[in-house]
C-alpha cells in the first residue's frame, strides 16, 4: 500500500513541478472538489486534479468519481505523461480514444475486487457544457452573481450554449435581473462565465432562489452532468455586518447554521456528532430541522440516514446531533454525506452554512491526525459594495481532535479605517470540523490590498501553505 501511495504522491509532485516549469495557461481556482465527490475541499491535491482535469490530461471514471487513492499503472502513468506532451505541444491527441481507453479503466474499486471496470465512454472531442457546481449562495447586497461553465474532455471547434434564468422563489424584476442568451466557446476555450445582476431591497422576506439552465449546445458538444445550478440570494433585512467581530448579523430570534462549512470523520469512529449553532441573537425558542442524505456514500453500507428537528429555548446557543457510520475493510476511498437545514421557525433565520458536506475518510488508506491549516485561497477579491469579505480557513490532512487557529491583519495598500476595519482572533475547530470563516467589515469607497495571516495553531495541528494570503478591495 504505501508503495502504491507513493506512486500516486510522486505523480501529482512531478506533474505540477512540469506544468510549473513549462508555464502551461490554468485556471487558478481550479478544484477538482469542484468536479468530483469523493475529493474533500482543501485537500493537498485538491487544486492539482482539478487543474490537471481542466488541462485534458487527468480523466474520471465512468460513475462521476476520481478515486484519489486508486494505485496507478505503468499503463495510465504513460497516458496521462503523452496528454501532458500534446498539452505543452498544441497537438490535438486523436488516436487517444482508440489507444488509452482500455488502460484508463483498469483501476481498481477494492482491495478484494479482481474484475476490470467496464471501460470509459469515448470523450467528445468538442467537450461536454456545464456548470461547476449544482448550487451556490450570494449575499442580497452583492450587485451580481458570476458564475462560471466549463468546457470538459474536449476543446476543439467552436462551440456555443444557451442559458437563461427561471424563477423558484426568487422574483426575476424583483430579486434578480432575468437574463438569457447564447455563450460562446472558441476553439481551444475551456472555461467562460456569465453575470446576474441581484437586486437588493429593504423587504424582510428571508433566503430565495431561482436557477440558471443550460441548453442547446451547438458544434458537437453537449451539456455535460451539471446543466442546471440553483442560485440562493441570502436576505440582509434582518441584520447589518458587525464592525467588531466581522461576523454577519441577524435578528434578535437568531440565525440558525452548522458549525462548520465541512466536516470529516473516520469511518471506523462509529459516529460523528454534528453541532447547529444559534447565533447574532437568542430572543424566544425557535427550532429547525436537519436530515442527512446521499452525496457519494451508500445510506445503506456507510452511514444511517439520520433527520429529526433541533429545538432551541431562550438563550441557548448550541445543540447537537449525531450520525452512525460504518466500518468496512475495503479500500473504496473517502465518501460524502450531505448535510441539510431547512424551516426554521420562531423568527429564525437560516444561516450561510446550511448545507454542508461530511466526508467518511477511508482509514484503510489514512491515519488519524489533527490536521494542518491553510487559506483556502493565496487572493480574496471583493468589491467595497459586496459587504464584509468572507476569508475561508480550510483544515487538511485529518480532523482529530480540538484545535484552534490564529488570524490577524495588517495595511497594504489598503488603510485600516479608511477602506476596511480591521479584525483578528482564533478561529477554533471541534472534533470533525475541517473548514470555517472570518469576515473582514469593508468600509465605502475602500480600495487596495489588506495582508492577511494565520499562525500559532493549538493542539496537535500544523500550518499548511499557504498562511500568508490577501484581501483585495476593489
Amino acid at each position: 500500500m504505501k508503495h502504491l501511495l507513493l506512486r500516486s504522491s510522486t505523480l501529482f509532485f512531478i506533474s505540477g513541478l512540469l506544468l510549473g516549469i513549462a508555464g502551461t495557461t490554468i485556471a487558478a481556482s481550479a478544484r477538482g472538489s469542484s468536479f468530483f465527490p469523493d475529493i474533500a475541499f482543501g485537500t493537498w491535491y485538491d487544486e492539482p486534479v482539478g487543474e490537471l482535469y481542466q488541462l485534458g490530461i487527468v480523466k474520471g471514471n465512468d460513475d462521476g468519481t476520481y478515486r484519489p487513492e486508486a494505485p496507478v499503472s505503468r499503463a495510465e502513468v504513460a497516458v496521462m505523461f503523452k496528454r501532458f506532451r500534446d498539452e505543452l505541444l498544441g497537438i490535438t491527441p486523436a488516436a487517444e480514444t482508440t489507444t488509452s481507453v482500455s488502460t484508463r479503466s483498469r483501476r481498481t474499486v477494492t482491495a478484494a475486487s479482481s474484475s476490470s471496470a467496464a471501460p470509459l465512454p469515448e470523450p467528445n472531442e468538442n467537450g461536454k457544457v456545464r456548470f461547476t457546481v449544482e448550487s451556490l449562495s450570494i449575499l442580497e447586497t452583492r450587485s451580481e452573481a458570476l458564475i462560471t461553465i466549463v468546457r470538459n474532455e474536449g476543446k476543439t471547434g467552436d462551440i456555443s450554449v444557451k442559458y437563461d434564468t427561471a424563477s423558484v422563489t426568487a422574483i426575476a424584476g424583483e430579486d434578480f435581473d432575468a437574463l438569457s442568451g447564447t455563450l460562446d466557446f472558441r476553439d481551444g476555450q475551456s472555461s467562460a462565465t456569465i453575470t446576474v445582476r441581484i437586486l437588493n431591497d429593504t423587504e424582510v422576506e428571508g433566503d430565495e432562489t431561482f436557477k440558471i439552465n443550460l441548453s442547446d449546445a451547438t458544434g458537437g458538444s453537449e451539456l455535460g452532468d451539471i446543466a442546471e445550478t440553483v442560485i440562493t440570494i441570502t436576505d440582509d433585512e434582518s441584520g447589518s455586518p458587525s464592525t467588531s467581530s466581522g461576523d454577519p448579523a441577524v435578528s434578535s430570534a437568531g440565525e440558525l447554521q452548522f458549525s462548520a462549512m465541512a466536516y470529516a470523520v473516520a469511518e471506523s469512529a462509529g459516529r460523528v456528532t454534528i453541532t447547529v449553532e444559534r447565533k447574532h441573537g437568542t430572543t424566544g425558542a425557535v427550532g429547525v430541522s436537519y436530515a442527512t442524505s446521499e452525496g457519494t456514500a451508500d445510506n445503506s453500507s456507510d452511514y444511517d440516514d439520520t433527520s429529526g428537528t433541533l429545538a432551541f429555548a431562550e438563550g441557548e446557543t448550541a445543540k447537537t446531533f449525531s450520525i452512525t457510520v460504518d466500518d468496512d475493510d475495503s479500500i473504496t476511498g473517502n465518501k460524502t454525506v450531505k448535510l441539510t437545514l431547512s424551516a426554521p421557525t420562531g423568527g429564525a433565520a437560516l444561516g450561510t452554512n446550511k448545507q454542508v458536506i461530511l466526508t467518511l475518510i477511508d482509514d484503510e488508506i489514512s491515519s488519524p491526525s489533527a490536521g494542518s491549516f491553510r487559506f483556502s485561497n493565496a487572493i480574496y477579491d471583493y468589491r467595497a459594495e459586496d459587504g464584509p469579505a468572507e476569508i475561508l480557513v480550510s483544515r487538511m490532512s485529518g480532523s482529530t481532535g480540538e484545535v484552534g487557529i490564529s488570524f490577524s491583519m495588517t495595511d497594504g495598500t489598503a488603510i485600516s479605517g479608511r477602506d476596511y476595519t480591521p479584525v483578528s482572533g482564533t478561529l477554533t475547530f471541534a472534533e470533525g470540523e475541517t473548514q470555517k470563516a472570518f469576515y473582514v467589515p469593508l468600509l465605502a469607497g475602500g480600495d487596495g490590498g489588506v495582508n492577511l495571516k494565520i499562525e500559532t495553531p493549538t493542539g496537535d495541528a500544523t500550518l499548511n501553505s499557504p498562511v500568508i494570503a490577501t484581501l483585495n478591495i476593489e
